[in-house]
């Protein structure tokens, strides 16, 4: 559900190569992974995106992300504490501190990223 959403939004003109743009491509569904037939270029939902080098589910960011509006929309500009940030994604220390940087990035006011795109909007 969460990488139909990252697609839709991803893609809204339908699945392009990330590459050369091209829509001629196919599904390799054991990998999960397109193909471009054009360039031969292979990519997921996530490729060139800060989630692709995460550990993290896209799930999982998508409630990161959630628990860190709820927190901003409380608090203001306080930083969320990083150890209550990790029990509650049940993730390492680091791990938190790496995903609470790129949230407030991200879902900061000038954030462009695909988690932004994909939770708020103007409808």
């Amino acid at each position: 559900m969460c990488r139909d959403r990252l697609a839709a939004v991803r893609w809204p003109d339908g699945i392009a190569c990330l590459r050369c743009k091209s829509h001629d491509f196919g599904f390799m569904e054991k990998r999960k992974t397109y193909h471009c037939r054009k360039c031969r270029y292979q990519f997921t939902v996530l490729t060139k995106s800060v989630l692709r080098s995460s550990k993290l589910s896209p799930q999982l960011w998508f409630e990161a992300a959630e628990e860190y509006i709820k927190w901003r929309a409380r608090h203001g500009k306080h930083n969320y504490g990083l150890h209550a940030f990790a029990d509650i994604l049940g993730v390492a220390y680091p791990t938190a501190h790496r995903a609470r940087k790129i949230l407030e990035s991200d879902l900061g006011p000038d954030g462009e990223g695909l988690l932004v795109r994909c939770i708020c909007n103007d409808t």
